[in-house]
């Protein structure tokens, strides 16, 4: 009797669960995708150096410059400071911001291909 019910019910929602489905794998496959993500690091209180050398305290792919910059965790608010040389755009802010992450408000960094995204979990 179940099985028979789940079956009925799952008939009755396959045109919601195809739709999803389509924009699920959509969002998996799009540029800010989990099937784009090539890392996630946690930061440490203070700062946090990131690039692709291996003396970083987060390391990215090779294809990224050796140091990028550092990422200064401080009171739940990010702060960044760019590496010399090392081209950053800024995608979801209009200037270069005070803070990457403020608030609960995520800046987006872009170097050539490689984003940078800043999220906060709940412990």
């Amino acid at each position: 009797m179940k099985a028979f019910i789940f079956f009925t019910l799952l008939v009755l929602l396959t045109d919601d669960y195809d739709t999803w489905h389509q924009q699920r794998i959509e969002s998996l496959k799009s540029e800010e995708g989990w099937l784009n993500l090539a890392g996630l690091f946690w930061l440490k209180e203070g700062e946090n150096s990131f690039g692709s050398d291996q003396s970083n305290t987060i390391v990215f792919p090779y294809k990224a410059p050796k140091t990028m910059g550092i990422l200064t965790l401080e009171n739940g608010k990010v702060r960044f400071k760019s590496q010399n040389g090392v081209n950053i755009q800024w995608i979801n802010s209009p200037s270069t911001p005070d803070y990457v992450f403020e608030n609960g408000k995520t800046i987006t960094m872009q170097h050539r291909k490689l984003s940078v995204v800043y999220y906060q979990t709940r412990h």
